[in-house]
């Protein structure tokens, strides 16, 4: 028998073990994936109806003054600054950045960002 120029004289219980972890590791990859993708945007007609407003008068995720996003990263009614949960940065309506931040939470004000322990935008500006 011939041996496949692959081997190099690995033994079959290596070959198996081999396979089995790159296997693993191709499912943890998948499911990190899985978990980790961002959600899909809903748009067009009757996107609005698709999102699932708070109780009035609950507090949001970072306590009263925030809410989370309406379906699609739609602000709720009231609610023009948004919030970065991974940088801790929020962004007001005059800061260049706000057209292309997603928001991941919504508050009433600047004052109620801060209260839940965001910065403002331009921190590191000087200003």
């Amino acid at each position: 028998m011939i041996a496949a120029p692959w081997r190099c004289g690995v033994p079959d219980w290596l070959t198996v073990l081999i396979v089995i972890v790159v296997l693993v590791i191709l499912l943890v990859a998948i499911w990190w994936w899985w978990t980790h993708r961002q959600p899909t945007v809903v748009s067009g007609p009757g996107a609005e109806s698709a999102a699932v407003p708070a109780a009035a008068g609950a507090p949001g995720p970072y306590g009263p003054g925030s809410a989370a996003p309406l379906a699609g990263g739609a602000a709720p009614s009231g609610f023009a600054i948004k919030g970065n949960s991974d940088s801790m940065l929020y962004h007001s309506p005059e800061s260049p950045y706000y057209g292309r931040t997603v928001a991941e939470v919504w508050f009433r004000s600047e004052a109620d960002a801060q209260r839940a322990g965001f910065t403002r935008w331009d921190r590191n500006k000087g200003v």
